[in-house]
């Protein structure tokens, strides 16, 4: 829950995706549970609609694990033909668990299940604040009927976190997490912008009560299986606050574009 712009940074996603007309949201609760819900509630007051799951601390699964926990609430029947939002917001390496909040969560499970559907939906991660342009990426999944749409861009430096390669289609040819110097040969590459356009079938791709990452485990995994998987490059602000300086840094260069 800390703040850039005199808000949370879950707050800038959840607005950036709901200006794109995403209005259903689940948030994946781990560090701190009870503050991030405290803040968002049921979303009501923010005009969306959020749920949560939560996660054992004994056994936090990953960034793509995690997502497992909203299968449920993702591939239920419904009239419905918008496009649902998942938002990663767990912290993995501290968790905190609640009886009270898991309880809720049962709750809304049990009333949202009526309104979801089988059909794309986002994920993304909360510790990241960005420009995109979410509308257009979404068409693009349609047009090309990927089975995974990856928002990338272009890094420059060393030590990237991953590198992904793509042909003049956009068709991701290779994803390599934590490449080495030999991989990059020291140019700038295009790497994992965290934030996915996906198909329910990628459920049947993930082990469900078992770690497991995307950029790791399950992209690599989805390639060897030849699936469609398609890159959305992009060049707009992004900053992945993973310590101080960033999000110094964030805070000082970050202009978001709207508010609730």
């Amino acid at each position: 829950m800390l703040e850039v712009g005199g808000k949370p940074i879950l707050f800038h996603t959840v607005d950036l995706l709901k200006s794109h007309g995403v209005k259903d949201f689940i948030i994946a609760l781990c560090h701190l549970p009870e503050k991030v819900v405290s803040y968002f509630g049921d979303g009501s007051k923010f005009g969306v609609r959020i749920a949560y799951t939560h996660e054992d601390p004994k056994n936090p699964l990953g960034t793509a694990g995690a997502i497992t926990l909203a299968k449920k609430f993702i591939i239920g029947p419904t009239q419905s033909d918008a496009v649902r939002g998942a938002s990663e917001a767990c912290d993995q390496s501290v968790c905190i668990y609640t009886a009270g909040a898991n309880e809720r969560s049962n709750e809304e499970m049990r009333r949202l299940r009526k309104s979801y559907i089988k059909e794309s939906f986002i994920v993304t991660y909360a510790d990241i604040v960005r420009e995109l342009d979410v509308t257009k990426m979404i068409e693009g999944h349609k047009k090309t009927k990927a089975f995974a749409t990856l928002n990338v861009y272009k890094r420059e430096g060393p030590d990237p976190k991953s590198m992904i390669k793509f042909d003049d289609t956009n068709r991701i040819l290779e994803f390599i997490e934590r490449p080495t110097v030999k991989d990059t040969r020291g140019e700038p590459v295009f790497v994992n912008g965290s934030f996915y356009v996906l198909e329910p079938e990628i459920f049947d791709f993930i082990p469900e009560s078992l770690k497991s990452d995307f950029g790791a485990d399950i992209y690599p995994k989805l390639l060897a299986s030849k699936k469609a998987l398609y890159a959305y490059p992009t060049t707009g602000y992004f900053i992945d606050i993973g310590n101080l300086q960033k999000l110094e840094s964030a805070r000082k260069t970050f202009h978001p574009p709207r508010q609730f």
